[in-house]
């Protein structure tokens, strides 16, 4: 008697849901539409990953409107991905400014299993990432809502509007994460799925549905705050790398605390952040993994107010010796001047400052010298080629 009101239960389920089930990537898929309502609250605009399978009954280029997966309702904070006339696009919907961010999905096949990430997070800006079977081919720099609208997550329909027709297709191995993966694990995942295996354990995983036979989640644990904050270090150092490929990583640390708020902002690929102090005398010591030949160290730094004033650069290096060599002096744009209304400048101006044909080096440091509050926005070391 039990089991049979198990699977009366089951069934009942099912079909209110709109579901069956499909041959997918891995076991089964999803066919028609699943509403879930569950626990999101740590799932939220300030760094997360969804992935999935989907493949469509006709070619994306005549899809219209069509939504694989939707978080909340249509009002602030609205998010949904979307196949529409050849693009495969998320849209997000901010008190401030609706965004959304694209890339074509022109040439994936009809018929066929295709992987898609998104990818996003914020620190002093928002950034939206989306791969499509294994590859980045949209990012861009966006106003991210301060929540999702609620803890509603629509798979396979529009849940702003119950009555639009099913996604055309099935989706499977549908995942949310709390944290920014990186491009090794969504490709990891992605290799995965083209295996015909199930998505692999990722750091921050919150719900998993496998879609094999019923719409069940596997719920997981948060990512631990120190791996959200390396992953998402690593999405952001991504695009900084694209624009300067001859770039050195390298860890760093202050002689003095200071009042940076964001993880490693010296070295996120964004002039916006950064670290300020309120000392006449500071240094910032950078290590590298191992010996380095260096062509360049770029120093950015950014002028705001009268009481923003950085006199001078001391750069010096450690060739492997152990000790560091004499500093190269770099007058700065505060230079013999006095603090007064002279001095403010409220454009923010960026300002790079840069000591070149270094040579070998395991670590450098950068002492500044100045009056009242000064600061570094970001530092750039590039390689010998």
């Amino acid at each position: 008697m039990k089991i049979c009101l198990s699977i009366i239960f089951f069934l009942s389920a099912v079909l209110l849901s709109g579901a069956k089930f499909v041959p997918g990537v891995s076991g089964q898929a999803l066919e028609g539409r699943l509403r879930s309502v569950t626990d999101l609250t740590r799932f939220t605009p300030e760094s997360g990953t969804a992935l999935f399978w989907f493949k469509t009954s006709a070619k994306p280029e005549i899809l219209r409107n069509s939504m694989p997966l939707c978080f909340g309702i249509n009002k602030s904070g609205w998010c949904y991905f979307q196949l529409d006339r050849g693009y495969f696009g998320v849209f997000l919907r901010a008190a401030a400014k609706n965004s959304a961010v694209s890339c074509s999905a022109s040439g994936l096949e009809a018929g066929k299993w295709h992987h898609a990430a998104v990818v996003w997070g914020k620190r002093k800006h928002g950034f939206v990432r989306i791969y499509l079977n294994g590859r980045l081919r949209a990012y861009q720099r966006i106003v991210m809502p301060e929540k999702f609208s609620s803890d509603t997550l629509a798979v396979g329909y529009n849940s702003s509007n119950w009555k639009a027709p099913d996604f055309p297709g099935a989706l499977d191995e549908l995942a949310l994460f709390d944290t920014a993966l990186s491009e090794e694990m969504i490709r990891k995942a992605y290799e995965a799925g083209k295996s015909g295996k199930a998505l692999p354990e990722l750091p921050g995983r919150l719900l998993y549905f496998p879609f094999d036979g019923n719409t069940d989640a596997v719920k997981g644990a948060p990512a631990a705050p120190e791996e959200a904050k390396k992953l998402l270090r690593t999405a952001y150092r991504k695009e900084k790398v694209k624009k300067y490929d001859d770039e050195i990583d390298f860890q760093y640390s202050y002689s003095v605390p200071t009042k940076e708020k964001t993880p490693d902002a010296l070295t996120d690929g964004n002039d916006n952040t950064g670290a300020i102090w309120r000392q006449i005398n500071v240094a910032v010591t950078g290590e590298f993994d191992q010996t380095q030949d260096v062509s360049e160290i770029e120093i950015v730094t950014r002028k705001y107010t009268k009481w923003y004033l950085l006199k001078q650069l001391q750069v010096s290096w450690d060739d492997g010796s152990g000790n560091f060599s004499d500093p190269v002096i770099v007058n700065t744009y505060a230079f013999g001047k006095k603090i007064s209304k002279k001095t403010i400048d409220e454009t923010c101006k960026v300002y790079i400052y840069s000591v070149k044909n270094t040579g070998k080096i395991c670590r450098f440091r950068i002492r500044l010298i100045g009056d009242g509050y000064f600061g570094i926005n970001e530092i750039r070391v590039r390689a010998k080629k």
